[in-house]
């Protein structure tokens, strides 16, 4: 299922109480499942994967809880918005979950009002991890002030899905489409088709601008600019790199008319899905969907930019909630570690749709051809999470990146003008908190 990539933040009011010392078990029973001289540790584990994804992630937890005696799994699984409003109020009582699965734009304010807690211990733990198999990116997004606040669930890439009945008509070669970004516009536009009016009766791509993944901030990064810099503490909408990339897509949507303007995501993908449009940037949980409506289509990673081939993706990540105690930390990184092997990677990506994290896991494990796409190692690599480890994400994106991009996208102002000013906005806003 669709997840945003930046969700509105709630402000804290109730001061978050401190870890609650609770009885664990001090003698581990047998790994393979035999008696415990204890009852075995009980972790309450919130998530919000009501879609499809749910019983791809029972079994793997229900495949944990059997496996051994020491540690069990009693899952809550509710929507995402409901979690993370019931969440903030848990945190400051006795009555939350131990462990919850959360997306990364949550950690920085999480981890800086004390209702979650360091991680860096399951990583200093070779028994654990070998983190090289993680992406890198997956890794980091959940780092704030220098420590490490989760550890990661899955990592959903972005890609290009496009229409191969649209390409062949158009006498477009997907080969060779998606290797620049002027082939790529090239594509878009001879795949737009304008109506008598002036109008595109069908558009070579749909690129949302808001409630989206982030589309022009990783093409930002194409041409080494960007919203924020890496490690979150410098405003990059100024740079000339940025202002070069806007430039240049918003003579693509404002001249050529490859994209209709004022998208959100899921008009994007419904455009796409209508066959209105023949390319649309989107990630794994819309497969299924185009699947349904009988489309004929393929995937293809980003095009690279002029300075980079960079790919945005998304994290969702395991976190440990302040009330945990100590040995109920150290159950969690149990349960963490065995959703994290190859084996029950494997089980998670064939059953849910979502690629295994995992690089151990090989494409020929895959069942699904499009779930293997997403899993390919080099487009992993390459991926990059936007605004992970700010607290002020919602202000940076929401209340002054976005209008600015509107502005641009509508003809309101060039980014040369408008992208400076709100450089300033953002770098203020950095600066505050």
């Amino acid at each position: 299922m669709n997840k945003r990539f930046i969700t509105k933040a709630v402000v804290l009011t109730a001061v978050l109480s401190s870890a609650l010392a609770l009885s664990a078990c001090s003698s581990p029973g047998p790994a393979g499942g035999g008696a415990s001289s204890s009852a075995p540790i009980t972790l309450t584990f919130w998530n919000g994967q009501t879609g499809p994804d749910g019983p791809a992630m029972l079994q793997v937890i229900d495949a944990f809880n059997a496996s051994q005696s020491d540690v069990q799994i009693n899952n809550v699984t509710m929507p995402w918005d409901q979690l993370y409003a019931k969440f903030l109020t848990a945190a400051s009582t006795s009555d939350g979950p131990q462990i919850l699965a959360v997306d990364v734009s949550h950690i920085a304010q999480y981890a800086q009002t004390g209702a979650i807690l360091p991680t860096d211990d399951f990583y200093s733990n070779s028994a654990n991890i070998d983190q090289s198999v993680l992406p890198p990116a997956a890794v980091q997004a959940s780092m704030f002030q220098g420590s490490n606040y989760g550890v990661p669930m899955d990592m959903d890439p972005l890609m290009v899905y496009y229409n191969k009945t649209m390409f062949t008509a158009a006498g477009v070669d997907p080969a060779q489409a998606f290797t620049s970004w002027d082939t790529l516009t090239a594509a878009a536009q001879k795949l737009t088709i304008m109506g008598s009016d002036g109008t595109p009766t069908q558009y070579g791509m749909a690129l949302p601008e808001h409630d989206t993944v982030p589309i022009y901030p990783m093409l930002l990064w194409g041409n080494g600019g960007g919203v924020v810099s890496a490690d979150g503490k410098t405003s990059m909408l100024g740079d000339q790199n940025s202002i070069d990339a806007m430039n240049f897509w918003a003579d693509q949507v404002l001249n050529n008319k490859i994209s209709p303007v004022g998208l959100a995501g899921a008009d994007a993908d419904q455009l796409f899905q209508t066959g209105k449009a023949a390319m649309d940037i989107t990630g794994p949980w819309m497969t299924s969907g185009f699947q349904q409506a009988g489309l004929d289509f393929g995937v293809a990673a980003p095009a690279p930019g002029p300075k980079a081939q960079v790919t945005a993706a998304s994290v969702e990540t395991f976190a440990v909630s302040a009330q945990a105690s100590d040995a109920q930390k150290q159950a969690a990184y149990k349960f963490f570690s065995y959703w994290l092997q190859a084996d029950n990677q494997v089980i998670w990506a064939n059953g849910s749709g979502n690629p295994p994290i995992n690089s151990d896991v090989s494409a020929s494990q895959i069942t699904n051809q499009f779930t293997a796409a997403f899993a390919d190692p080099t487009l992993l690599k390459n991926a990059q999470v936007y605004l992970a480890g700010i607290p002020s994400a919602t202000s940076v994106d929401t209340d002054v990146f976005i209008p600015t991009l509107e502005k641009v996208l509508n003809g309101q102002g060039t980014a040369d003008t408008l992208f400076p000013a709100a450089s300033q906005q953002i770098q203020s806003t950095l600066d505050a908190g």
